[in-house]
């Protein structure tokens, strides 16, 4: 039984030669569409000035604390570590513990200036005498929003947190109580910002 060849007519090859270049065409953009976000994901993962720098810091440096978690350098590389399991950080042990040991301030009540802020944020020198290392005060500082308590930090060694500028800087250039500043300074502070535990230089 003989049969014959099944041949395209020329009509059908032109439409399935157009439909074939669509799709390459389409898969070339669509390649093109992965490689841009894998780009753009890629530069967005970069460390930017608002990423934790644990370089130059000493080992086990702790960055900041909540009572939930904290942050901390090791091994030059910046870690957050979660409590969990019915346990809270406490500053004298270094490390979460089960609550009912957990007593050291602030993880055993909630500074009265984030109950009574109500901002989307805002950062208060700790007045209170350091219980763990009797640091002076406005050595640390905590930040609330909406009424709630979002963590504990430290300014670098040497400054104190001042309010105003929402930042640490030397104590001679804080006004009282946390600073010996008399008067306003002669205006903007031109020199060293120590906010967020590191120093950028100020033009």
């Amino acid at each position: 039984h003989n049969t014959r060849p099944f041949l395209h007519r020329p009509t059908e090859i032109s439409d399935f030669s157009v439909e074939l270049d669509q799709q390459i065409v389409t898969m070339r953009y669509l390649t093109q569409c992965l490689v841009f976000v894998s780009l753009l994901y890629s530069s967005s993962a970069q460390a930017t000035d608002f990423d934790y720098d644990c370089s130059g810091l000493p080992e086990s440096f702790l960055y900041w604390w909540a009572c939930g978690s904290y942050g901390i350098c090791r091994g030059g590389r910046y870690s957050q570590i979660d409590c969990v399991n019915g346990t809270s950080y406490d500053r004298r042990a270094g490390d979460c513990v089960p609550n009912s040991q957990a007593v050291t301030y602030p993880c055993n009540s909630v500074p009265d200036d984030c109950l009574i802020y109500s901002g989307p944020g805002h950062r208060y020198p700790d007045r209170n005498t350091d219980p763990v290392e009797a640091l002076p005060t406005c050595t640390f500082y905590f930040t609330c929003a909406y009424g709630r308590y979002l963590g504990h930090q430290r300014c670098p060694e040497g400054t104190v947190y001042d309010e105003a500028q929402q930042r640490c800087l030397p104590a001679p250039q804080v006004s009282p109580p946390c600073g010996t500043l008399i008067g306003n300074g002669g205006g903007p502070f031109q020199g060293n910002d120590f906010s967020e535990g590191r120093q950028v230089n100020m033009i």
